[in-house]
C-alpha cells in the first residue's frame, strides 16, 4: 500500500461543506494558500490524478510499496 499526502488541493468540496461560502471566497482562499507554496500555487485534481496514475502503472512503479508520497507543492518544506 502506498499513500499520498496532499497539500492544499483545489476541489469543489468546499462548496459542499458550507453552501454559504461564495465561490469568489473559495477562489481567494486557494489563491492565498497557493502563495505559501514554493511552487506558488495550490494543487489541482490533475496533480493528484497524475500521481495516482503513476502509482497504478506496474511498469513505472511496480517495485514501489509501503511509501508515502508528499504531493504538496513544497509547503511541507516551509513547516
Amino acid at each position: 500500500v502506498n499513500n499520498l499526502d496532499l497539500g492544499y488541493t483545489k476541489t469543489d468540496i468546499m462548496k459542499q461543506v458550507d453552501d454559504k461560502i461564495a465561490s469568489e471566497r473559495i477562489d481567494a482562499y486557494y489563491e492565498e494558500m497557493g502563495k505559501l507554496h514554493p511552487l506558488k500555487r495550490s494543487g489541482t485534481i490533475q496533480d493528484v490524478i497524475e500521481a495516482v496514475l503513476f502509482l497504478s502503472d506496474d511498469k513505472k512503479s511496480g517495485w514501489i510499496t509501503g511509501q508515502s508520497y508528499v504531493i504538496d507543492g513544497g509547503i511541507g518544506l516551509r513547516l
